[in-house]
Formats: structure tokens, sequence, C-alpha cells
């Protein structure tokens, strides 16, 4: 019990540095220019990267757009891109404008990502149920506030883990939010305070994701 408690406070730990330290972003693959090394429907994951070679394929912005494209050059000026399902189609993309490299494409599974921005709507039905579960002596829970900093998050979030993408982000806070609970109902009495430090540091890395001018648009100001 012991070792699963430090392993969520770990899991929280490490999620909250890739998240604010920007050293991890996750992608949804939206278009076919990628294909077939990387299909329609991926997750992608990229990291910032000092050093670029041919052949890497990079995440860059164009606008408001995310762009993913394959290193053909590198250059002093910056990276010389192309697409593998269009060869014909070439860009320099100046360094200020590359996020990161990609180190993982997992297929299919952006559908997924998509549809996790749902998860914080089952999270509350399903803490109504997890509070429902008695548990022994006098430490007052504090899901429920970790509970709604997650929905705050999802619905709100623009900055600190939402860089790693709200629905990513909404659903790995929903999953240690209601494995804390499932840990609080099975601890005994002494370590019974490991679960409220999770839920604090929980509630605390969703609500920093808040910005100020996110709650000004939230409350139509």
């Amino acid at each position: 019990m012991r070792l699963f408690s430090l392993l969520l406070i770990a899991s929280i730990s490490v999620l909250a540095y890739a998240a604010l330290s920007g050293t991890l972003a996750i992608h949804y693959v939206a278009t076919g220019s990628m294909e077939p090394s990387i299909p329609v429907g991926s997750l992608v994951v990229a990291v910032k990267d000092a050093y670029f070679a041919q052949g890497d394929i990079v995440v860059y912005s164009m606008g408001d757009a995310k762009l993913m494209h394959r290193v053909a050059e590198v250059r002093r000026e910056g990276l010389l891109v192309t697409a593998d399902a269009q060869p014909r189609y070439w860009e320099i993309v100046d360094w200020e404008r590359v996020h990161g490299k990609v180190v993982a494409a997992l297929p299919i599974l952006g559908y997924l990502y998509l549809g996790a921005a749902a998860i914080p709507l089952a999270v509350l039905a399903l803490s109504i149920l997890l509070l429902l579960i008695p548990t022994d002596g006098g430490v007052p829970s504090l899901f429920w506030v970790s509970a709604l900093s997650v929905i705050a998050m999802s619905a709100i979030g623009d900055t600190g883990l939402t860089t790693l993408g709200r629905p990513l982000a909404a659903l790995m806070a929903s999953a240690v939010a209601v494995s804390c609970r499932i840990l609080e109902t099975r601890a005994e009495e002494k370590t019974r305070l490991t679960p409220q430090l999770c839920y604090v540091l929980l509630a605390a890395a969703c609500l920093t994701s808040i910005s100020r001018q996110a709650i000004l648009r939230g409350v139509g100001l």
C-alpha cells in the first residue's frame, strides 16, 4: 500500500514537471501528410530536443496550427522539411517555430484521445459513488476538491498540465483522482493522510493550469 502511495505521488510530480517544463507534448494526427509512416488518427509524443538530424519527424507551428513533417536537411537558419505523402512539398522552418521531435507514434489511439475530453464528467459521476464508500477515522476527504479541480481544468484550462493536450491531461488527472480515492478507502488510519496529500497536489496542478485570462473568459468578461 505504501508503494502504491509513493507511485501516485511520483506520477503527479512527473506529470506536472513534464507539462510545466514543456519537455513533453502530445499531438493528434488529423491529416494524412505523413502516411504511411504515421496514419491519420495516431497519437504522437514529441519532446524538446536541441539536436535534429535528417529523417527526424518534427512538430512545428504555422500560425495557430501545429504541423508535423520530416526533416530533409538541417540548415543554419532552420529545418528544411517535407511530407512523406507529398514529396513535392518543401518548406523552411525557422528554429523559433520548431516545438520538438516526435519520439513515438501510436496508431488509432488519437481517436480515443479526442474522446477523453468526456472523462471529467465520468469522474464526477463516479465520485458520487466513491464518496458513498465509508472510510474509518476522522480525516475529512479532499476527493471532491481534486475532482472539481480536474473538471475545471478540463473545461477552461489553457496552460500548465493542459500543454500536454487538454484531453490527455484530463484523462491522466482523473485516473490519479480515482486511484487516490480507492487508496483512501483501503488505507489504514496512519496512512490515510497520504491520499489527502495526493488530492492537494493534484488540485494544485489542475488549478495552476487555468490562467487568469481563461477564468475571465469563462465568466464572460
